[in-house]
Protein backbone atom coordinates (compact mmCIF):
# COMPACT_ATOMS: atom_id res chain seq x y z
CA UNK A 1 0.00 0.00 0.00
CA UNK A 2 1.48 3.34 -0.98
CA UNK A 3 1.96 5.85 1.79
CA UNK A 4 2.09 3.27 4.58
CA UNK A 5 5.24 2.28 6.37
CA UNK A 6 6.15 -0.10 9.15
CA UNK A 7 5.59 2.61 11.73
CA UNK A 8 1.98 2.99 10.58
CA UNK A 9 1.39 -0.74 10.93
CA UNK A 10 3.11 -0.85 14.34
CA UNK A 11 1.11 2.05 15.76
CA UNK A 12 -0.91 0.99 18.81
CA UNK A 13 -4.68 1.11 18.57
CA UNK A 14 -5.23 1.82 22.26
CA UNK A 15 -4.71 5.46 23.36
CA UNK A 16 -1.30 5.50 25.06
CA UNK A 17 -1.58 9.13 26.12
CA UNK A 18 -5.00 8.59 27.68
CA UNK A 19 -3.71 5.56 29.60
CA UNK A 20 -0.70 7.59 30.76
CA UNK A 21 -2.99 10.41 31.91
CA UNK A 22 -5.06 7.94 33.96
CA UNK A 23 -1.92 6.38 35.46
CA UNK A 24 -0.62 9.83 36.44
CA UNK A 25 -3.74 10.29 38.58
CA UNK A 26 -2.44 7.41 40.71
CA UNK A 27 1.24 8.40 40.73
CA UNK A 28 2.80 11.42 39.02
CA UNK A 29 6.15 9.63 38.55
CA UNK A 30 4.96 6.82 36.27
CA UNK A 31 7.05 6.84 33.07
CA UNK A 32 5.42 6.90 29.63
CA UNK A 33 6.94 3.50 28.86
CA UNK A 34 4.55 1.93 31.39
CA UNK A 35 1.59 3.33 29.46
CA UNK A 36 3.03 1.98 26.19
CA UNK A 37 3.44 -1.48 27.72
CA UNK A 38 -0.06 -1.41 29.22
CA UNK A 39 -1.62 -0.30 25.92
CA UNK A 40 0.18 -3.13 24.11
CA UNK A 41 -0.97 -5.67 26.71
CA UNK A 42 -4.58 -4.46 26.47
CA UNK A 43 -4.43 -4.61 22.68
CA UNK A 44 -3.05 -8.16 22.78
CA UNK A 45 -5.74 -9.33 25.21
CA UNK A 46 -8.51 -7.73 23.16
CA UNK A 47 -7.20 -9.40 19.99
CA UNK A 48 -7.07 -12.80 21.72
CA UNK A 49 -10.62 -12.47 23.05
CA UNK A 50 -11.96 -11.43 19.64
CA UNK A 51 -10.06 -14.25 17.94
CA UNK A 52 -11.51 -16.85 20.34
CA UNK A 53 -15.02 -15.44 19.95
CA UNK A 54 -14.72 -15.50 16.15
CA UNK A 55 -13.52 -19.11 16.21
CA UNK A 56 -16.45 -20.11 18.43
CA UNK A 57 -18.89 -18.33 16.10
CA UNK A 58 -17.43 -20.12 13.07
CA UNK A 59 -17.76 -23.40 14.95
CA UNK A 60 -21.46 -22.68 15.45
CA UNK A 61 -21.86 -21.73 11.78
CA UNK A 62 -22.50 -18.06 12.52
CA UNK A 63 -21.18 -15.17 10.48
CA UNK A 64 -21.07 -12.72 13.40
CA UNK A 65 -19.73 -12.84 16.94
CA UNK A 66 -22.43 -13.22 19.58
Amino acid sequence: MPGRNSRTYAAPMFPVQEIHKQLKKIDKNIPASVAVFLAAAEEYLAAEIIEKAAAKSRQKGLSTIE
